[in-house]
């Protein structure tokens, strides 16, 4: 599997998907789950391009 450069987290992260942001740094992008099972339900992702957690660097 190949990572999908349109997927609905990368166009959050370029900007062209909205979101509402509690938290970004270098590394991570923090957001408000559009569809939250809790209340505060936050997601958070990583800004490095990736298909698979373990294709992530350390």
């Amino acid at each position: 599997m190949s990572y999908d450069a349109n997927n609905v987290f990368a166009k959050i992260l370029r900007g062209t998907a909205p979101c509402i942001k509690v938290f970004e740094d270098q590394m991570t992008l923090v957001f408000m789950d559009i569809m939250p099972q809790a209340d505060g339900h936050l997601l958070v992702i990583p800004k490095e391009s990736a298909s698979q957690i373990f294709e992530l660097s350390e």
